[in-house]
């Protein structure tokens, strides 16, 4: 696919900024990012909702985040008859506190996109969103930045213990616990450790945020090959969620992933199944059966039998995971083309060749077709067609052949 000219994109948004009961409009040009400022409290009460109609259509970035919290970011499309279905979510998958989506938009269409602090409760700050073309230049943040300075020195100057949780909340979700990859798995260590004792001083051991500075120290523990500290460290976490929030609550769900995957990782598979089930669990309960958090869950779920050789049931979850996946973005989302490449992998272990070859081919047009698709799995798709290529004993065509797109900004 060949996007459009960046000039041929036009769209007319407005922006709507709910805070605690108060709403205000207005007009949010593309490549210009609209700032608001949200005082601390409950992030369900900080939510930033946009809506546009495009001029004409072709692909469109979305970008919110602030310097000092990760944000979550859905786009929503309403078709003309007024029904509307997820387009998109944030793509960051947890790294740095930048929320950003690549789709496209058509001229018959309308948009909502909501954007809220990924936190249990927030310190406040300065969140920033803007739109634009494909291909249109970056806007200047540094507007952006000044505005965050000045509201943490504000927050620094003030008295009381508000100081110290916004010091712990700002080096949880700035980077300082979860460095880039390569980085010295002591040293994470060490600064986790570090953290753990600025959020004990700050809100005491009964805290979540207390607990999720425990979650950061059991996977920087984990990533040095100790998993039983790892584990423990994860239990006193979701403990501590439990008594303060509730043995339901979402905020456990991060805590039990994590928790499986490294309890995998050191082959105690039964209690590495029982954690992703538990997640499952949690989040069908509270965000329903149909959502795309509860399919992120069985997806995990079916990784962990899929790794443990366990191919029916892992099956039977990826399935289910990729039915909620259509549902919910359709059938051209790039999410829709991850999972059906890894259910493609396990159906192809069940020796069901041309299923398998049939959700490869239709992930590698997802991603060819797609505005971003050059950092898309395309290398993935073409190497597991090669593989199943063989498998089917075709061994004149181990690896399809593929030329990357002519593509225009």
């Amino acid at each position: 696919m060949t996007a459009p000219p960046a000039s041929r994109i036009v769209l007319v948004v407005t922006f709507v900024l709910s805070l605690a009961g108060s709403v205000r409009a207005a007009p949010l040009a593309s490549g210009v990012p609209a700032q608001a400022t949200a005082p601390p409290g409950d992030t369900e009460q900080k939510a930033m909702t946009y809506e546009f109609g495009p001029g004409a259509s072709g692909a469109v970035i979305v970008e919110a985040g602030s310097r000092t919290v990760d944000t979550t970011l859905r786009v929503w499309r309403r078709r003309p008859d007024g029904s509307e279905f997820l387009a998109g979510e944030d793509d960051n998958r947890g790294n740095g506190s930048d929320s950003r989506m690549t789709f496209t938009a058509r001229d018959d269409e309308r948009y909502r996109i909501v954007v809220r602090p990924a936190v249990i409760s927030w310190c406040g700050g300065v969140i920033e969103t803007a739109w634009r073309p494909d291909g249109a230049p970056m806007p200047d943040k540094t507007a952006a930045e000044a505005a965050e300075a000045a509201y943490w020195l504000a927050a620094e100057q003030a008295a009381g213990a508000g100081g110290a949780i916004c010091a712990v909340e700002q080096r949880l979700r700035r980077g300082y616990v979860s460095p880039p990859p390569g980085a010295d798995p002591e040293s994470q260590k060490v600064t986790a450790e570090e953290t753990v004792a600025m959020a004990e001083s700050a809100v005491g051991v009964s805290h979540p945020l207390y607990a999720r500075s425990l979650w950061e120290l059991g996977n920087a523990v984990g990533k040095l090959g100790k998993g039983k500290e790892a584990e423990e460290t994860y239990l006193r976490a979701i403990g501590i969620i439990e008594t303060s929030l509730g043995p339901d609550h979402p905020a456990l769900l991060s805590i039990l992933n994590s928790m499986g995957f490294t309890l995998d990782s050191f082959d105690e598979h039964a209690k590495a199944q029982g954690a992703f089930q538990r997640a499952v669990d949690i989040g069908s309960k509270a965000y329903g059966p149909d959502d795309p958090i509860t399919a992120k869950g069985l997806h995990n779920l079916g990784l962990h039998y899929y790794h443990r050789m366990e191919n029916a049931t892992a099956k039977a979850l990826l399935t289910r995971s990729l039915s909620i996946l259509l549902g919910t973005y359709g059938p051209d989302h790039p999410l829709v083309a991850k999972s059906s490449h890894v259910l493609a992998i396990v159906i192809n272990n069940l020796g069901e060749y041309a299923a398998a070859k049939a959700l490869l081919e239709r992930a590698l047009a997802i991603d060819d077709a797609a505005p971003d698709a050059e950092s898309s799995m395309i290398g993935e798709h073409l190497t597991a067609l090669g593989l199943l290529a063989i498998d089917m004993g075709d061994y004149a065509k181990p690896c399809p052949g593929w030329s990357a797109p002519s593509r225009s900004a």
